[in-house]
Formats: C-alpha cells, structure tokens, sequence
C-alpha cells in the first residue's frame, strides 16, 4: 500500500464524503484531551491530528509527574549548589595562601612552647611502675630513687644508734613512723595549714627560710610517700643527681628560651630581653660586645697564656652556684 502524507490524508478525508466515518481517539491521562488525537479511516492507518480543544488545557500534572522532568530540575539545583560551595572554598584557600605573617610568627613560637612543655613534662613526670626493677625512670622518679635509697640508710643507722629511740626496733616499726609522718604533712595541707622550708644558699651559705604554699606542703608530703614506697623495692637503683639535675636546667633553658621568643613575637620585645639576659640563677648576662678588651702584650713581654676554666665541682657547690658544663 502507498503511504500517503499528513496533508494528503487530511484532503482525502475532506474532499470525500463517503470516509466521514471516523472513530475519534479515547481519551488519555486522568480524562484531560491531549494536544494530539488519533483519527482511524476505514481501511487506512490511523492518522495523528492535532486537537484544538485539548490545546486549551495544558496537561500540567501529567509535566509535574514526568520522572525525567523532575531528575533534571534536582541535577541542576545540586549543580548550582556544587558551584556555590567551590567558591566559597576556594575563597577560604585564597586567604589562607597570603596568611599575616606576624600571626604566622606568634603560632609557630606558641606551637614550639608547648612541644617544649610537654616534652618536658613528659620527660620529668614519667614512672616506670615495674615493682621488681625500674628501668626508665623519669627525672621526678629518679630523684625518688635516690631518696629511697637515703631512707634505708637512714632507717639502719636509727635502728644500730643505741641513743636512738628505734634501736634494734623492727624495721617495719620504723618505716610506719615515718609514713604517720609523711600523712600528717598531707593532712595539714588539707586543713589550711603550710610548712616552712629551711635550707642553705649554696652561693652565699647562709640560712634560707622559705614559706611553701598549701599546695607545696602536701605535695612534699606525698613525695615523701612515694619515696618510702620505693625503699621497699628489692632492687634499687642509684641515680646520679647531678646528671638529674643537669637535666632539668637543660630544659629549664629551653623553656626560657621558647617563652622570650613569643613575647618578642607578641611585640613583647623589652620583656623578651629581660629574659635573654639572665641566667637560670637569674644573674645577669654580660654581652660579648661589653667584655673589656685584652690588653696588647709588648714585643719585651712574652705572651700570657690563658688558662683554662676550672670545671665546676657538683659534689661542693662554688659560690655562684651549680652551673653548666
């Protein structure tokens, strides 16, 4: 059979009489005409038509209904909002990329002080709770080791000395005197009541009388406690102290060092040099530039030479104190 065109057929249907019976197209979607409808003509193929009733009524629901419709509108309001947050983004990395570089500055000088403080405070305040053997004391831990091995000393000479009110006293008897001891101090701490610490100034030898805190005071009692808890130990070791306390100054230094590097960073900078220029006994530092210049020796003179710095002694401390090697 020919096909024939849309146009043609539609003349066809027009100029012959006898095809006027046509069955019109059921309607579709919910009883709304659509824009379009089928025409059948006897013995022909159904012919599509355009329907201008149904023009009228836009099919809108059957639109708010289509699944592609609405996967399109999502995708491109999740695009929109893609493009949004990249630029606020990117936003955010241009302004980290030019930082200020005096905050850049006081971050990093406040990040070294508290590396520093925690290296420190792990370094002073570690245990090692082996019961038997402690193999990795900390600087705190081996200052407690040395006192535990005094206290046994202590409680053997108090146990042999006939003027001692512990002597030939069981030894158990003895350590739970000095535990009491050690508890009043705690317990007094808690009652308000502080301790007086009296010692000796290495630099000048005189009598130091220094008021400690609550704080203070019941701290010492518990030291006092954990150094006759480790009297009990099998094995002790013997730490050297001078070592220990070499440590500690060490870190002290880096401390002071780290603090006067952010106040300079902070605009401190007056502060900061007070720092610098003490020491750790807090005397003051002479700079290299203020030292008297050596005198220029003579050609009848022979050349003086310098002798060199005594070592500082640690068993007997020199008037100006323990110092650094």
């Amino acid at each position: 059979m020919k096909e024939l065109s849309y146009h043609q057929l539609l003349e066809d249907a027009l100029d012959l009489p006898e095809r006027a019976d046509v069955d019109e197209l059921e309607y579709e979607i919910d009883g709304e005409e659509p824009q379009f409808q089928m025409m059948q003509v006897p013995g022909e193929a159904p012919i599509e038509m355009f329907n201008f009733s149904g023009a009228k009524n836009f099919p809108w629901k059957s639109y708010l209904l289509n699944s592609y419709l609405v996967t399109g509108v999502i995708f491109l309001v999740v695009t929109v909002i893609i493009i949004v947050v990249a630029g606020l983004q990117s936003g955010q990395q241009q302004s980290t990329i030019n930082p200020n570089p005096a905050a850049t500055e006081i971050q990093a000088t406040a990040e070294q002080l508290t590396q520093t403080r925690y290296s420190f405070n792990e370094a002073t305040t570690r245990t090692d709770l082996n019961p038997t053997y402690v193999a990795n004391p900390g600087l705190l831990q081996k200052a407690i080791l040395a006192g535990a091995a005094e206290f046994n000393r202590k409680v053997d000479e108090q146990r042999a000395d006939i003027h001692s009110p512990w002597y030939q006293a069981h030894r158990n008897e003895v350590i739970q005197s000095a535990i009491v001891n050690a508890l009043k101090q705690v317990n007094s701490a808690a009652a308000g009541q502080a301790s007086t610490l009296i010692s000796e100034d290495p630099a000048t030898g005189k009598k130091v009388v220094q008021k400690l805190t609550i704080g203070q005071t019941q701290a010492l009692g518990i030291t006092q406690l954990l150094i006759i808890e480790a009297a009990q130990q099998p094995t002790l070791q013997n730490p050297n102290l001078t070592e220990n306390a070499l440590a500690i100054m060490g870190w002290s230094k880096r401390l002071k060092d780290n603090t006067a590097d952010l106040l300079e960073a902070q605009g401190m900078g007056p502060v900061a040099e007070k720092l610098r220029n003490k020491d750790l006994f807090g005397r003051e530092l002479i700079p290299q530039e203020e030292s008297p210049p050596d005198k220029p020796s003579s050609p009848t003179t022979q050349p003086t030479t310098k002798k060199p710095a005594p070592k500082p002694s640690f068993n007997h401390v020199e008037p100006q104190g323990l110092t650094m090697p």
